[in-house]
């Protein structure tokens, strides 16, 4: 899950060193380094233990609900927490979940530890998250986090097919436990501050313009549909003859160019305002799962699987503008990571299902017509904007007039 910058009330704040700052963008990309991999992990379960689609996206749709849910309660009370002692909590759970993984091969129990995964990657993350926000220049902090999970996800997707087809899911999961006890090792020199509370609950939710909330609740719809396709992406490719190394070596190009996204929302800025970039992303990511489940050439999933990935990348800063300005208070804003992994949970928990009745060709369509419902609430918010600006016009003109 990219980072991105929360809005933070005034307070004093302080820098990293180098140092400092490596380690915490390690830790964060050991946190979610099982999120990085999963298309990967959940295709191994799977052939491993002879799960069902459906099983094995509940059983991802399970971790990542847990991460939503703490992500969000500790956010409210970030301020109690010390950073050091609370992610060595994290990072243990991460260890321990992800080693209990390894040799868990029903799907209760595996569930039960995966479960225990997301609560470590809830607490790692939202800690890390609150001090990169808290330092004097916090666009560029995420900009560091949000290069770095690109190129550790590009890294993780050459290493685990190999770690996959010499030892399996176990192996998989034994790489993420040792990669979190590395991290472990590291926090010596992890940022030990206090986070800054978030008062949110001196605002009155009534502040909030209503294109902000349907503009949030389209955030989650979207992510619906594009993990009901992320979580299977690696068995789009098995389907049609790619070996798992060269669908690693797709998903790694894939999540390098993720950094292209950002970038190119950046250039684009907002000369075309702010929805209709979206809804030509929006319209091109359907054409381009519909294709996805379709296509039998190797080379077209090659091409449409970094498309897909960057378009969700793209899309991103349009919505936190929309978001920001509909709650200058930044409360939505800061919701938004707990938004998009709470409908990543339910694409993992659609998209098995999907699969598993309708097979990947219903997956596809069931993705597009996610999509297609977030182009008409996108219609709908771009129509509340512009009445919301025009009466803001009338109004800072009335008050100019002599």
């Amino acid at each position: 899950m990219p980072a991105h910058a929360p809005t933070a009330s005034p307070v004093e704040r302080q820098d990293f060193s180098l140092l400092q700052m490596a380690t915490l963008v390690f830790v964060v990309c050991t946190g979610f380094s099982s999120q990085m991999v999963m298309p990967l992990w959940i295709g191994a379960i799977i052939d491993d233990y002879g799960l069902s689609r459906s099983v094995a996206g509940s059983i991802g749709a399970a971790e990542m609900a847990v991460v939503a849910i703490v992500s969000f309660a500790l956010a409210i009370q970030v301020h109690r927490f010390k950073a050091r002692p609370t992610v060595l909590v994290g990072l243990a759970c991460l260890v321990t979940g992800n080693l209990l993984a390894a040799f868990m091969k029903d799907p209760t129990t595996l569930t039960a530890a995966r479960i225990l995964v997301g609560c470590g990657k809830g607490i790692v993350v939202t800690i890390s998250f609150s001090l990169a926000a808290g330092t004097s220049h916090p666009v560029r902090a995420f900009a560091i986090l949000n290069a770095s999970y690109a190129v550790f996800s590009t890294l993780f997707f050459l290493v685990m097919p190999g770690v996959i087809a010499a030892s399996g899911a176990s192996g998989c999961f034994m790489v993420l436990s040792g990669v979190s006890l590395v991290s472990v090792l590291t926090m010596v020199t992890y940022p030990d501050r206090r986070m800054q509370g978030t008062d949110m609950h001196r605002i009155s939710l009534r502040d909030i313009r209503g294109f902000g909330v349907l503009a949030f609740a389209a955030l989650i719809i979207l992510w619906i549909g594009h993990n009901a396709i992320w979580t299977f992406v690696e068995r789009l490719g098995l389907r049609i003859e790619l070996t798992p190394a060269q669908v690693g070596q797709i998903l790694s190009v894939a999540a390098f160019v993720t950094i292209c996204g950002p970038s190119l929302a950046r250039l684009i800025d907002t000369r075309f305002g702010h929805t209709q970039p979206v809804l030509a992303a929006l319209v091109v990511k359907t054409v381009i799962v519909l294709l996805l489940v379709h296509t039998g050439v190797q080379w077209m999933n090659a091409v449409l699987v970094p498309a897909f990935l960057l378009l969700a990348l793209f899309m991103l800063p349009y919505f936190m503008g929309i978001l920001s300005l509909a709650d200058p208070a930044g409360r939505l804003a800061a919701a938004a990571s707990a938004a998009m992994t709470m409908g990543s949970s339910l694409g993992s928990l659609l998209g098995g299902w999907t699969a598993d009745t309708f097979d990947y060709e219903g997956l596809g369509w069931t993705a597009a017509t996610s999509f297609v419902i977030v182009i008409a609430m996108m219609m709908r918010v771009a129509s509340r904007l512009a009445r919301d600006r025009a009466a803001s016009g009338s109004v800072a003109a009335l008050e100019t007039q002599p």
